[in-house]
């Protein structure tokens, strides 16, 4: 067998079995994992677009469930290609003009 030189530190089926369904697992997760600020980015812009009038920082934070700081920081990269803008009277957010 190919693989024999890879499992023998295994001593039981048991452990043969553990192992491969961890690594099975542990595939599947490597697989699913994706760019997290790129998540985060499009959960705020869904946010905005899901939402019939523009939103305060504080709302946003809420719904998306992270915090104000964090979603700042993505609101203010959004701003300078301008998918997203900020009323400079109420400070709240709405898409932008390049949506």
């Amino acid at each position: 067998m190919i693989l024999k030189p890879y499992f023998n530190h295994i001593k039981s089926k048991n452990e043969f079995l553990t192992f491969a369904i961890s690594k099975t697992l542990m595939d599947e997760v490597k697989k699913k994992r994706g760019i997290q600020s790129i998540n985060i980015g499009f959960s705020i812009l869904k946010v905005l677009m899901q939402s019939q009038y523009p939103l305060p920082l504080k709302e946003i934070s809420e719904l998306v469930e992270l915090s104000p700081s964090k979603i700042h920081s993505y609101l203010v990269s959004f701003q300078e290609d301008e998918i997203v803008q900020q009323n400079p009277e109420t400070g709240f957010y709405s898409l932008g003009t390049s949506c």
